[in-house]
């Protein structure tokens, strides 16, 4: 990515005072070829049958009990599903991908999409270093960003609309969520959402660009540094006389520059009327309707839906029920307060110590947030969310239908359904919705699914033909999720620090650093993950709820510990031992140093996979809920690549998340890196002007195993592989041997 940067410093000292003001200005191109977004695709998806999916035409649900294999361990679950589609090779789910121009005309199969994005960066800033007295210091500044927009030189950029006549205005995915709130909180319906559409942006269509820049990024700095000096008493015990040590405090207001990334992002991914990433509707095939494998490169005809019509602006057609991304013009500059204090002292003329308080508290991060998830929608004085979670661990508990009392929520919505017979017997309204989630029992957006849609939209639908009460008043009719880059997460970040530095005296240097710090934040995500979070788990799993997800990072380390060292070893002329050798001895046994880098820290942060089960999103398992406190000593390392003592007693502490939870967030710690890396040289004086230099280097000098906690098996769906680790944080020992000839 080509960027022309142009900076200017000017530095003026004017009595006790020092100014400097400067300015760094980039102007970047991001011209882009790619086929990452050119091709379709298909899968064996458990997820897209039908409740009719039957096995030997029985026309009974594809599970081991209804099949004739009570037998089969329970404990399966939905491994039984797969693997019984992997044998038969029932491939269900089609995932077209069709690329338009600017024109609205599809592009050739495999054509590689091209972008070209222009856009520039602008910082400015002063600052005044104001020496008040001999030993006080303050800092004083300011800067000013301003972030222009990418956009794309040939116009080839869409944005979010909705009509308004015959024009379709500008309409931020933002309002889109306060409006499904809203109805949610209401008791309305996501069909009173606006319909949502996508026409051309961008300053090269004459239109707003993909949000709009923030202009009021002012970044005050603050800076103390004061030497203290007390000739008596206890403060001179701490902090010494004039000289021996310092007092610093700072304070910052840091705006990140964001943006490239997620243009990148929608540039592999797609946007809609651009790019056109649709899949056929789930639950319309069963396991002997659906087609049958036919080879790695081959999708089976008929899968696929066909391209939609192309040209601006463009309407996503209801039917899809798409999963697919956007961002949020609503989104600002994320920002972060920086703090820190530090205390130093000088312990001998060659040892200082340091003692830090270092802060980061940082507002409107970058999250990818589902805008068009299902309501949490209020009835019957409850919410969707509390009433199904109600029925889920009746069905979890193994309640029989009969013992099933009724709910003022289930009757207030779907009070249609009371004496009806949906395929389960004359049962109540909330009966029948029960038995909808006991059918679906970890999967219960499904059940709502087959609830809420009509039955054109799915077979399965149980507001059969007669719609005697209204569709897609949890869903949008348009998006089973809908993420966009929503500037809402926060993070918060405290350390202590402490520095024990010895310079190089007598033969050794030495530095000895450890830090204790606790990283939390909602979501670890990054703009360079792009549309991969229902992978990673970075994506926010209950959008109503975006908070659930607070906790420890991913990447959260309670202790690091890290040192370096360089010692010339104390034997050869003019040394402590043999320092009257003579030359011939002291070329082979003088002049060596050992050199090297230590670092340890505690374990890595984890959590529990829910498994292939869909309780709150309808596209993001989440996580695992941690029912109860973990067993004392069961959670303690294991052998091998086994991360548990005991790990029965840890997978039976963990339950399925229910509807309206996010599960626990990075509950577990495994495996920290450590690695202590060293070496041994000494240099030749071979001539006048050459020199030999003999190094030999060892990695990993124990040779020790750390293991990756991102890589072990967590998954309520399979114990038999719980705990078990398949990555490494280290890697084995590794030496070198070099020789370097310096003339």
């Amino acid at each position: 990515i080509p960027v022309n940067n142009f900076i200017e410093d000017l530095a003026w000292t004017h009595g006790r005072h020092s100014f400097s003001f400067g300015t760094n200005l980039r102007i970047i191109h991001d011209a882009r070829i790619s086929t990452a977004n050119s091709f379709p695709d298909a899968s064996i998806n458990t997820g897209w049958l039908g409740p009719s999916s039957a096995v030997a035409n029985t026309g009974a649900p594809l599970d081991p009990a209804a099949s004739g294999y009570a037998a089969v361990d329970p404990s399966v679950g939905y491994n039984y599903d797969s693997t019984i589609m992997d044998l038969v090779g029932v491939v269900t789910e089609g995932d077209a991908i069709y690329n338009y121009n600017k024109n609205g005309e599809a592009l050739a199969l495999g054509a590689p999409v091209q972008r070209e994005y222009h856009w520039n960066e602008w910082d400015f800033y002063g600052q005044d270093t104001w020496r008040l007295s001999k030993s006080l210091t303050v800092t004083l500044g300011l800067k000013y960003s301003y972030l222009q927009v990418p956009n794309e030189i040939h116009g080839l950029q869409v944005g979010p609309c909705v009509f308004s006549g015959s024009a379709c205005q500008p309409y931020a995915l933002t309002e889109f969520y306060n409006a499904s709130a809203q109805q949610g909180f209401s008791g309305g319906s996501a069909s009173n959402v606006p319909t949502v559409s996508f026409g051309l942006n961008g300053r090269s269509n004459g239109k707003p660009d993909f949000w709009t820049p923030d202009r009021k990024d002012f970044s005050p700095r603050f800076g103390l540094a004061w030497s203290p000096a007390f000739d008596s008493g206890l403060l001179s015990a701490i902090f010494g006389g004039a000289g021996k040590s310092s007092i610093r405090a700072g304070y910052g207001l840091i705006y990140d520059h964001f943006g490239a990334a997620i243009v990148n992002t929608f540039d592999t991914s797609g946007s809609f009327g651009l790019s056109s990433n649709i899949s056929n509707p789930p639950g319309f095939l069963s396991t002997t309707s659906a087609p049958r494998f036919q080879g790695i490169s081959t999708i089976p005809d008929g899968l696929l839906p066909p391209a939609p019509t192309g040209g601006f602006p463009a309407t996503p057609d209801p039917s899809l029920f798409a999963i697919t991304w956007g961002i949020d013009n609503k989104v600002k500059s994320p920002y972060s307060h920086l703090l820190d204090f530090s205390v130093t002292r000088e312990l001998s003329p060659s040892t200082s110590l340091e003692v830090s308080y270092v802060g980061r508290l940082a507002h409107r991060l970058l999250v990818q947030q589902d805008v068009a998830m299902p309501l949490n929608l209020r009835a019957g004085g409850s919410d969707y969310f509390s009433a199904a979670s109600a029925l889920s661990k009746l069905a979890y508990a193994g309640t029989d239908v009969s013992q099933v009392q009724n709910s003022p929520y289930w009757e207030a919505l779907f009070g249609a359904l009371d004496g009806a017979d949906i395929g389960y017997g004359t049962l109540s309204a909330t009966q029948n919705v029960y038995e909808l989630f006991l059918n679906n029992l970890g999967n219960e957006t499904y059940a709502l699914f087959q609830l809420d849609l009509p039955d054109s939209q799915s077979g399965a639908g149980v507001n059969a033909g007669n719609h005697t009460y209204p569709s897609f008043r949890f869903y949008h009719s348009q998006y089973s999720a809908l993420y966009a880059w929503r500037s809402i997460g926060k993070s918060y970040f405290n350390a202590m620090e402490v520095v024990l530095r010895h310079k190089f005296r007598q033969g050794l240097q030495a530095d000895f650093n450890y830090t204790y710090s606790k990283s939390i934040d909602w979501t670890s995500q990054a703009e360079r993950l792009g549309t991969s979070g229902a992978i990673n788990n970075a994506q926010i799993i209950n959008s109503w709820q975006p908070d659930q997800l607070r906790g420890v990072s991913d990447f959260d380390m309670t202790h690091q510990v890290n040192a370096n060292y360089l010692l010339q070893i104390p034997v050869g002329r003019g040394r402590h031992f043999a320092k009257n050798t003579n030359r011939a001895v002291d070329a082979l046994i003088g002049g060596w140093q050992l050199t090297g880098i230590v670092r340890w820290t505690s374990g890595l942060p984890y959590a529990v996979d829910n498994g292939s089960r869909w309780p709150t999103n309808w596209d993001i398992e989440g996580f695992a809920t941690l029912a109860h406190a973990i067993p004392a000593g069961a959670a303690k390392k294991g052998s091998g690549p086994q991360m548990f003592a005991d790990p029965t007693a840890v997978f039976n502490s963990f339950r399925q998340a229910l509807p309206g939870e996010s599960g626990t967030r990075n509950p577990l710690r495994g495996d920290g890196y450590y690695s202590w890396d060293t070496g041994l040289d000494k240099t030749f004086a071979v001539t006048e002007r050459a020199k030999l230099q003999f190094r030999w280097e060892v990695f990993n000098v124990t040779n020790s195993v750390r293991f990756d906690p991102h890589s072990v098996s967590a998954n309520v769906d399979n114990q038999a592989s719980f705990g078990y680790a398949g990555g490494m944080l280290t890697d084995k020992r590794v030496m070198q041997v070099a020789l370097r000839l310096e003339f």
